[in-house]
C-alpha cells in the first residue's frame, strides 16, 4: 500500500473566490517532513506575491489528507505542527486583472502510466499579468513563475508527485487503479491559462 499525501491551498479575496490548489506528495512520514512540505508550498506562492492581486490571499492548509494510492480511499488526516503563514498579494505590476486568467505550470515526471507519459498541471489564477505585444506572457511573469516552480521541485525532490488514477463507470466513476510519479522538473508555457473551474 502506498500513501498519497494531499496538501490543499485556498485562494481568497478576489472575484470568483475561493480557488483551490491541491498538490500530491509521497513519503511525508513524520512531523518534520509534513512541516517542510507545507513551508515549501508557502515559499512557492510567496515567490509569486508581487503578481497576485492586492489583497488576495493564499492559505496552505495545515491538515493533510492521506489517501490509498490505488483506490483513492481516505485513510486518515494529519496536521502540520507548524502551519504555514498566509501569503498576501502585493502586486507591483498594476491593479487590473482578469478573474479567470492567469498562468499554468506543467509538472514533468520521468514515468509512464497506462501507456502515457505522466505530467501534472497547476493553474495560478488570477494573476496580475505583464503581457507581451503578441498576447503571450511577458518575460518577467514567465521567469517569476518558472523560478518559483523550480524552487518547489528542488526543495521537495523525490517527494512532490503526480497522482495518476484509473476510473470505471460513467454516472458515478469508481477509482480502480493508481500510480504515483515523482516530479523531476517544471515548465511554464509562454501563454496564459484559462480557468474553467475554481477547482482546476
Amino acid at each position: 500500500m502506498v500513501d498519497v499525501y494531499r496538501i490543499s491551498s485556498i485562494w481568497q479575496g478576489f472575484q470568483g473566490a475561493p480557488g483551490y490548489t491541491r498538490l500530491s506528495f509521497m513519503g511525508l512520514t513524520d512531523a518534520s517532513k509534513l512541516n517542510t512540505a507545507g513551508a515549501s508550498i508557502r515559499n512557492f506562492f510567496n515567490a509569486l506575491a508581487t503578481q497576485l492581486p492586492n489583497g488576495a490571499t493564499i492559505t496552505v492548509q495545515p491538515t493533510v489528507a492521506i489517501h490509498e494510492m490505488s483506490n483513492g480511499e481516505l485513510l486518515r488526516e494529519e496536521t502540520m505542527s507548524s502551519p504555514p503563514t498566509i501569503v498576501t498579494g502585493t502586486s507591483t505590476a498594476g491593479t487590473l486583472y482578469s478573474g479567470g486568467v492567469g498562468v499554468y505550470i506543467n509538472w514533468i515526471t520521468n514515468s509512464v502510466y497506462n501507456g502515457h507519459k505522466v505530467r501534472g498541471r497547476s493553474f495560478l489564477v488570477p494573476m496580475v499579468l505583464t503581457g507581451a505585444a503578441d498576447g503571450t506572457l511577458g518575460t518577467g511573469t514567465q521567469t517569476l513563475v518558472q523560478n518559483a516552480a523550480n524552487g518547489l521541485v528542488s526543495s521537495q525532490l523525490g517527494m512532490f508527485a503526480i497522482w495518476s488514477k484509473t476510473f470505471t463507470g460513467d454516472e458515478k466513476p469508481v477509482q480502480i487503479g493508481g500510480g504515483l510519479s515523482t516530479v523531476s522538473s517544471a515548465t511554464v508555457p509562454d501563454k496564459t491559462g484559462i480557468l474553467r473551474s475554481r477547482r482546476d
